[in-house]
């Protein structure tokens, strides 16, 4: 799949989210119709077994790379692409800058 922009995010907050906690994020992709990337998502508190803190779906749009090159800032374009290039073992969190 294509790097993405948001076009559209809806969040509904069940819980409230302490100063400084750590949350979880959970999310998947529920489709995908053309270059339109549909996916709904969760945040935990603390960690994977915490309260459901909120809920929410996401409307992305794929675009070329060069969208980042030409409009996002140089480091943090060449950290994503790094984090991309990265081979995950099971069960290790995804981690990518957005640039």
């Amino acid at each position: 799949m294509s790097p993405a922009v948001t076009a559209r995010l809806e969040v509904d907050f069940v819980l409230p989210i302490p100063v400084g906690s750590w949350v979880e994020l959970h999310a998947q992709v529920e489709g995908v119709d053309g270059r339109k990337v549909h996916t709904v998502g969760s945040g935990r508190i603390e960690n994977a077994d915490g309260p459901v803190a909120f809920r929410g779906r996401g409307l992305f749009v794929q675009v070329p790379s060069e969208h980042f090159s030409k409009h996002g800032r140089a480091a943090d374009v060449a950290a994503a692409e790094a984090d991309r290039a990265h081979q995950r073992q099971p069960g290790e969190p995804w981690l990518e800058v957005n640039p």
